[in-house]
């Protein structure tokens, strides 16, 4: 999690497969980035325009 955290996500949507107590972590460590997901559930991501890779 330090790792992770150090890494400071804009976003992070673990799976089912994550598991529940790993899931209240990465909420807890990173309640702005972490998204609850579900089946069905559809994401758009996109880099700033101007941003270069």
């Amino acid at each position: 999690m330090a790792a992770l955290t150090e890494l400071a996500p804009e976003l992070i949507v673990p799976g089912h497969c994550t598991g529940w107590r790993a899931q209240h972590a990465l909420a807890a460590a990173l309640p702005d980035a972490w998204v609850q997901t579900s089946v069905g559930t559809t994401y758009t991501l996109g880099a700033p325009q101007g941003a270069v890779g």
